[in-house]
């Protein structure tokens, strides 16, 4: 799943629907991941020419609800 953020944010595509609503579905698992992966991952993803498309992704398939609970509690939130 999270490649899949890093592929989107790297190769500059969109993620196909399907996958995106299989991501949602399992976005919890992965809390079985270990942190370490997750900054391998992330580290990647951060360093692409679209890192937005990736976060965009993270936060689409819910992953970023479980990843980065402060993050995720800030969409929607009006900034002035």
């Amino acid at each position: 799943m999270l490649r899949a953020a890093r592929f989107a944010a790297q190769l500059d595509f969109e993620v196909d629907a399907s996958l995106l609503a299989a991501m949602r579905k399992n976005a919890g698992e992965i809390m079985r991941i270990s942190r370490e992966r997750w900054v391998e991952e992330m580290d990647k993803l951060l360093v692409t020419k679209h890192p937005e498309k990736g976060l965009q992704v993270l936060a689409d398939s819910y992953l970023l609800k479980f990843m980065f609970p402060e993050l995720w509690l800030q969409i929607g939130y009006d900034q002035n």
